[in-house]
């Protein structure tokens, strides 16, 4: 398919979009290294979510042992290769400024990716790539005219290592210059976009209201959207609850983005912001679990066809209502999601 086919069928595809919850919408940012962002798989399933997303970073083992754990358990994994990730084969960011240094820089990262994709090719299409992170920003800026073929390489290596698995182009963050960044980016590799799968993009602040305008950004790029991390600092729970429906719902209206990520689990990963969907624990919960979730905002995703609290019969609220006041509803939801085995409200009391 040429690139004006490509964007003309996501544009049509908008017109027939459906308005549930896609699975693809429904993940989650997590750290397996941060023990109070990396929750159970059981946990990430009762809450309706499908796929998480983290950077392989720190050591193979600990990373591998995570990406086995959630895809065992059915879960999707995105996994993040960037500065950190090239870290592990001694090739130290920033390389020096000559091109042979950027040249074994490159090299380097694509044999980090490389190992990946050997160890992990037995997955199939259950593990995906992103190439970078915010590779847009300070901090984590690459030059896009390096972008380019440091991005186009590593999808080659990957291709051959893991031929199953989905390639995601970086994460820019989405602002006034990553269109422009991006289209540097291919100048300087005319093969960029043709070597992955989708382009990933990072959307801070509210959502709804603003991700049609996005999306339509990104299409003369002809490749469906991932947005690898979305959500609003400042908003209370409650605020944060209604934002993730209100999101999601809009999202689901927009073929053209495939993937979403929420960030994210634990109010660890951007203290202050309130983010996370739980708070940090001292001690374990009766579940083993370091954290508290948030009832306004753990049952943000659930899926299509799950009870509502608008379903219930009158009893089982006024139960609720009596314990929890005007936190009633919240706290149902969070309580309906720890029936890991068939939608439906059990009992107002957790397990001793």
């Amino acid at each position: 398919m040429n690139r004006l086919a490509a964007c003309l069928s996501l544009i049509l595809l908008a017109g027939a979009a459906r308005a549930e919850v896609r699975s693809g919408l429904r993940g989650i940012n997590i750290d397996p290294i941060n023990p109070w962002a990396n929750p159970s798989p059981e946990t990430v399933k009762r809450l309706g979510l499908t796929r998480v997303r983290f950077v392989y970073k720190v050591d193979h083992a600990r990373v591998f042992e995570a990406v086995e754990r959630y895809v065992e358990a059915g879960l999707a994994v995105t996994l993040v290769l960037n500065n950190e990730t090239a870290d592990l084969v001694g090739a130290h960011w920033p390389p020096g400024p000559s091109k042979a240094a950027q040249l074994l820089y490159r090299l380097n990262f694509a044999r980090a990716a490389t190992e990946a994709g050997i160890r992990l090719r037995r997955f199939g299409d259950r593990v995906s790539y992103q190439l970078w992170n915010e590779e847009n920003l300070e901090g984590s800026w690459v030059d896009p005219e390096e972008y380019g073929p440091l991005a186009r390489q590593t999808a080659a290596a990957l291709r051959a290592a893991h031929p199953k698995a989905k390639i995601v182009l970086g994460s820019l963050l989405h602002n006034g210059d990553s269109v422009a960044y991006l289209r540097k980016a291919w100048k300087a590799d005319s093969g960029l976009i043709d070597a992955v799968d989708e382009v990933g993009v990072h959307v801070y602040g509210e959502v709804a209201g603003r991700a049609g305008r996005m999306a339509s950004s990104y299409l003369p790029f002809g490749k469906p959207l991932s947005l690898t991390e979305w959500g609003e600092c400042g908003l209370s729970p409650q605020g944060n609850g209604a934002q993730i429906r209100a999101a999601q719902a809009e999202l689901s209206r927009l073929p053209a983005v495939a993937e979403a990520f929420y960030f994210s689990w634990s109010e660890t990963q951007s203290p202050g912001c309130g983010y996370g969907l739980s708070e940090p624990r001292v001690q374990p919960d009766w579940q083993g679990e370091l954290f508290d979730l948030k009832p306004e905002m753990a049952w943000a995703f659930r899926p299509d066809g799950w009870g509502t609290w608008e379903s219930l019969e009158p009893d089982v609220r006024a139960q609720f209502e009596a314990a929890y006041g005007d936190r009633a509803r919240a706290r149902w939801e969070t309580e309906h999601a720890w029936d890991s085995d068939t939608p439906g409200w059990r009992d107002a009391r957790r397990p001793e």
